[in-house]
């Protein structure tokens, strides 16, 4: 690279990686697919099974597949979740994530997390049904 070359989306990059660290945050954190099996009490390969299927969602760090941890409760994966995913019309992992740490109308201005948590699945998975559309 030449001298005194400054890349013009640095800054932008930058801003990416502190908003993906705050939703990560925000998500209780990030597991290793081996953390997430332990916690489900299954094996890595199963865990694999259900990022595949859309039974958990996965974010790349460091190009390492990641879960945030909002997902798993109790030793069992949050209950609808799979349902909600199923229903976001977005792929990229970031913004399903997004989708979940937002704050709706349609869901009183809560975020999708906390009505899953609070077993209010039918609304959420409308919510997200309507995610990413125009």
């Amino acid at each position: 690279m030449p001298t005194g070359f400054k890349d013009p989306l640095l800054a932008a990059r930058r801003r990416g990686a502190k908003r993906r660290g705050a939703m990560i945050k925000e998500a209780g954190g990030a597991l290793t697919i081996e953390e997430a099996a332990k916690r489900l009490d299954v094996t890595p390969e199963v865990v694999g099974e259900m990022m595949e299927a859309e039974g958990l969602l996965s974010v790349q760090i460091a190009s390492v597949p990641m879960i945030p941890a909002f997902q798993i409760c109790c030793g069992s994966v949050v209950p609808g979740l799979p349902a909600v995913l199923m229903a976001i019309a977005v792929d990229d992992p970031w913004m399903r994530l997004n989708f979940f740490l937002m704050r709706h109308p349609s869901l009183g201005g809560r975020r999708p997390i906390d009505a899953l948590m609070e077993r209010g699945i039918v609304p959420v998975v409308r919510a997200a049904a309507g995610f990413g559309q125009q």
